[in-house]
């Protein structure tokens, strides 16, 4: 097998021009499997798939092969389950977004409300994705207007969060997305902000459940119907 055969050469060079279509940016090449190959970045890869309506990658993608596990981190005995390196692949990042706006979408959501930090990164992809605004629940003193906030329990104390008073309308459907649900008690907490405010909410969607920790099933105890992709074993 030849260079030519493995990498895009001058002859079959393919970009991504200022041309769009539906809004997207069109293969002004087409590259077929030339732009699969192993060696092309996977933002080339996305590009090339998803500029030809490749949904089968999106729906069929393993997203946990994605996620690196670090261990003993923060400290020993926690395996630390690292969705940066999932965010970071192109093609995975967007059927992450797919899948956990799909149960959503044709719904009324009027926001999603993200829990910092990783929920941000999630949460405003989803937003985009349902077409609703992005509400941003942060630690407490972090939010530059006036908030309201709830606090949770950690292992050793407490800890509160907050989001700005006037984020949510009374009667208003938000979504809570993060990253990752553990114990629960960020997104219980957040349950309750949102609830406290006169919202309602319409769901919490997750990238991974840790089952073990319990974090679903204490938000199914209030209501919340929970939608996670991915579940890991242990902490």
């Amino acid at each position: 097998m030849t260079s030519s055969d493995t990498n895009v050469t001058d002859e079959k060079r393919f970009r991504i021009g200022e041309a769009r279509q539906n809004g997207r940016p069109k293969v002004i090449e087409d590259m077929g499997p030339h732009l699969l190959n192993a060696k092309n970045t996977p933002a080339i890869q996305a590009a090339f798939l998803l500029s030809k309506g490749d949904t089968m990658s999106l729906d069929t993608l393993d997203l946990k092969a994605l996620v690196r596990t670090i261990p003993d981190y923060p400290k020993p005995g926690i395996m630390f389950r690292d969705i940066t390196t999932l965010i970071g692949h192109a093609i995975g990042f967007r059927a992450a977004i797919r899948r956990i706006a799909a149960p959503f979408e044709g719904e009324k959501i009027d926001a999603v409300a993200g829990i910092e930090a990783r929920g941000f990164i999630v949460g405003g992809a989803v937003a985009d994705r349902l077409g609703c605004g992005f509400i941003p629940i942060r630690k407490k003193g972090k939010l530059p207007w006036r908030a309201v906030g709830q606090d949770y329990q950690l292992e050793y104390g407490t800890d509160i969060i907050e989001m700005h008073e006037d984020a949510v309308k009374p009667g208003e459907r938000v979504l809570i997305v993060d990253d990752l649900i553990a114990t629960g008690g960020t997104a219980e907490a957040a349950v309750k902000l949102i609830k406290l405010v006169g919202g309602e909410v319409a769901g919490a969607a997750f990238v991974i459940d840790l089952p073990e920790l319990g974090g679903v099933a204490k938000l199914a105890a209030h209501g919340v119907r929970c939608h996670a992709l991915i579940a890991f074993d242990g902490h």
